[in-house]
């Protein structure tokens, strides 16, 4: 397939998502999710007593601290959930804490949704791998899209799509295949 060249598509920026194969911005709404995650209060973890280690879950808990260790190598925020009955479960996120502060900031004692897996170190219930899930998508079934090791992440691909690429690129893919069907029906 080649690009149709449009100045619609020339100013679309694709960055890290050419990793993906996206080679142009009409080919973005083909760029299809490889699952969908079911966000509705019944598949969200709401009780944290009997996480078992190596599940994958998604819990949904009320934020009571989180600490920024910038001093250490690599930096980490390492935030505390609990769940109504006053189970707590702890979870580190590496990297640059700016990254997090959005999601952190004034939402202390507020209701917030981590995605990961369960792990246990001393006995205290740790999530390995966490990922922020956006409050507004709570009750909704998400698309999850690949995402490339040390590229980019599946959620930043989540993100891009749904809040920035999707809704410029479909017109634009819409008009490359007219085109496209208009040359092969002639």
């Amino acid at each position: 397939m080649s690009a149709a060249k449009t100045t619609s598509s020339q100013k679309l920026n694709l960055g890290r998502l050419k990793s993906l194969g996206i080679s142009a911005p009409e080919f973005a709404p083909f760029f299809l999710p490889t699952k969908y995650v079911d966000l509705n209060h019944d598949q969200l973890t709401i009780n944290f007593t009997d996480l078992h280690d190596g599940d994958k879950l998604i819990l949904y808990g009320t934020l009571i601290e989180y600490l920024v260790h910038r001093n250490s190598v690599p930096s980490r925020t390492v935030v505390k959930l609990i769940d109504e009955s006053g189970h707590e479960i702890s979870a580190t996120f590496f990297g640059d804490p700016r990254i997090y502060a959005a999601y952190l900031d004034g939402n202390l004692q507020c209701k917030v949704c981590l995605s990961g897996q369960v792990g246990y170190y001393m006995q205290f219930a740790q999530l390995r791998n966490p990922s922020f899930i956006d409050p507004a998508l709570i009750g909704r079934v998400i698309p999850v899209y690949p995402g490339k090791a040390k590229v980019i992440s599946s959620e930043t691909v989540f993100q891009k799509f749904q809040y920035y690429l999707l809704p410029l690129t479909i017109p634009i893919a819409a008009k490359w295949l007219l085109k496209k069907t208009k040359m092969v029906f002639r």
